[in-house]
Parts: C-alpha cells; sequence; structure tokens
C-alpha cells in the first residue's frame, strides 16, 4: 500500500475521528494512518456500537463502511442525520464498487464523501483531511460571526446609551438655560449704562447659541432612535418671526446691519404645522445671511401665495446685501 503520498500539501489537522468497518485491516490501517497525522481514533464494527459511541463524544468525522450491521449502515447514517448536533458530522461511505437498486437511498442521506472498496487508501485519506480542513474553516466561520454578532450587540447597547445620556443632560440643560435667559432679558430692562447692557446681551446671546447646540443634539438623538416626527399644531407666525427676531438683533447690532422682517398677508389667518422646524430652518438661513454680510442689511419675510379652505401656501424669504454664492454653486 502506498500512503506516502495522500496528504502532501495538507498541514497538520488535528481532530477525532470513528471508523466504523467490519474488516479489522482496514480498521487497522485507517486508525494507524490517522494517528500518526495527530488525529485521535476510536474504531468498531457495530452499528450499534457507533451510536453508542457518538452519544458519548462529539467526534469530528465519521469514516463508515456499508457493511456495517446491527443496525445496517444505512439506518445508522439516517438516524446520525436525525439528530441535532451530529448534522454537521462528515461521513465518508466506503462502498463496493457497485450500489443495489435498493441502496440508491444512501444517495439522499446527506453523505460528503464515497470511497469505493478496494480501498484508494491515498485518495481516502486526502478525502478525509479535506472534510477536516472543511469542518474546520466551516466552524472558524461561525465562530468568527458569532463574535461580530456579539461585538454588533455590544455596540448598539452603547450607542443607545450614549443617546440616553446625550437626551438626558439636553433635557435638564434646558431648563437652567431658560432661566439664565430670563434673567437676562429682565435685567437688560433695569440697565441705564450701555456697557453693561452690551455686557448683558452677549451673555443672552450666548445663551440662544447654547440652547441651539442643545436642541440640535436633542434632533439628533431622534433622528438616530427613530422617534423624529413632525408636528401638527397651531403656530402663530408673527410669534415665530418675533423670537427669531429677538434671538438675532444682537449679533446683527454687533455688526451694525439693520435686521428686520416683513410679513404679507400671512398674519391673517391660523395655520397648523411645525413651529420647531420652521424656527430652526429660517434661523440658520438668518445666521449664515449675518454672518456673510459686512454692512446694509437682512430682511426675512413670509408672504401668502395661495390658499384654500384647507391648505395655505407660505413662502420664505431671507434677503441680504452680502457678497452672496457664486451663480456657478
Amino acid at each position: 500500500m502506498n500512503l506516502n503520498n495522500e496528504t502532501r500539501g495538507i498541514d497538520m489537522i488535528s481532530g477525532k475521528a470513528l471508523v466504523a468497518s467490519q474488516d479489522a485491516i482496514y480498521r487497522k490501517v485507517i486508525a494507524k494512518r490517522l494517528d500518526s497525522r495527530g488525529i485521535s481514533v476510536d474504531t468498531t464494527n457495530s452499528g450499534f456500537e457507533i451510536l453508542k459511541k457518538l452519544s458519548e463524544k462529539d467526534y469530528d468525522i465519521l469514516i463508515i463502511d456499508e457493511g456495517i450491521e446491527y443496525p445496517d449502515g444505512i439506518a445508522v447514517v439516517k438516524l446520525i442525520r436525525e439528530v441535532h448536533d451530529s448534522c454537521n458530522l462528515p461521513i465518508i461511505w466506503l462502498y463496493r464498487d457497485h450500489i443495489k437498486n435498493e441502496d440508491y437511498s444512501v444517495l439522499n442521506l446527506d453523505i460528503n464523501q464515497f470511497v469505493t472498496i478496494p480501498i484508494s487508501f491515498p485518495l481516502l485519506f486526502n478525502r478525509i483531511f479535506l472534510s477536516l480542513r472543511v469542518k474546520k474553516e466551516r466552524e472558524n466561520s461561525l465562530d468568527a460571526i458569532e463574535t461580530l454578532s456579539a461585538s454588533k450587540k455590544k455596540l448598539e447597547g452603547l450607542v443607545s446609551h450614549k443617546e440616553e445620556f446625550v437626551a438626558t443632560i439636553g433635557h435638564e440643560l434646558k431648563g437652567p438655560i431658560s432661566g439664565v435667559m430670563g434673567l437676562s432679558n429682565e435685567l437688560l430692562k433695569r440697565l441705564r449704562s450701555e456697557d453693561e447692557k452690551n455686557t448683558v446681551k452677549e451673555i443672552i446671546q450666548s445663551g440662544h447659541s447654547l440652547q441651539r447646540i442643545v436642541d440640535d443634539l436633542l434632533e439628533m438623538t431622534r433622528l438616530k432612535s427613530g422617534t423624529f416626527s413632525l408636528r401638527d399644531e397651531k403656530i402663530d407666525i408673527s410669534q415665530i418671526f418675533g423670537e427669531i427676531f429677538t434671538i438675532s438683533k444682537f449679533k446683527a447690532e454687533a455688526k451694525n446691519i439693520n435686521l428686520s422682517f416683513q410679513i404679507e398677508k400671512a398674519d391673517n389667518f391660523s395655520y397648523c404645522g411645525d413651529a420647531t422646524r420652521i424656527k430652526q430652518v429660517l434661523q440658520n438661513l438668518i445666521d449664515n445671511a449675518i454672518k456673510f454680510t459686512d454692512a446694509g442689511s437682512v430682511i426675512f419675510s413670509c408672504k401668502l401665495i395661495q390658499q384654500s379652505s384647507k391648505m395655505a401656501t407660505l413662502s420664505f424669504k431671507v434677503i441680504d446685501s452680502g457678497k452672496g454664492i457664486k451663480k456657478e454653486y
């Protein structure tokens, strides 16, 4: 028997094999060769012993002779494949060079490899080591997937905790910020010195900036958590513009820019929408207008374009005397 070429180029692979054959010589040769390759081997010549050993120990591969009896090989493999823990056990089926008609059912038993008897041992061992390699790589892939899945769940948990933390801090900050801004506005009414008034105005402006940062953080957490939604509530255009004007006027005054707003026909009716989102969009546009205007004016306006009994179209504009954006952009 030439056993020298069957595993050329294949690394040593550890594992446990169960060899089941009626032929004692086959059992001995296969066991000896596998043992020399670092694979521990148990042998048997009984179908009952196969099932018993599989229930007692985890094997990495089963080499089974079709001649096994009590029960026969086909019955043994059927029972093995019905056991959940054995569904991934590689099986190599040793069969004579012909298959009887009644034995064709063996082809439906999810057997991994077939080797004819008389056995070509180089072929058999190549198939054994190949099956072990595939099983090992599959197990490594499953372990990697499991590790990635666990890491993903851990990361999702950390992100969730981070978003909860940001949301909690954001809500906790809104109260003190509103308090500081309210007291600052009251203080501004009582002061007479322009220097003191300018100092308080800076405090108010900083408060507005901080409030916008907090609002943006809260919006981001809502977007990421999927809880972001547009409100449908009564809105007052004059009130929205008044609040924006109050927030922006100090920035405009600091640059000697004339800030004003206009409402055309739109304040004669009540509307429903999301006042917070309208303010956010307009506030960003107005802040940018003030930022890029060195002299002149910034005007923001709202105009009623069309109206029906249930719907209205409003046009919001921000016009400034700044350098603007190049036409190609």
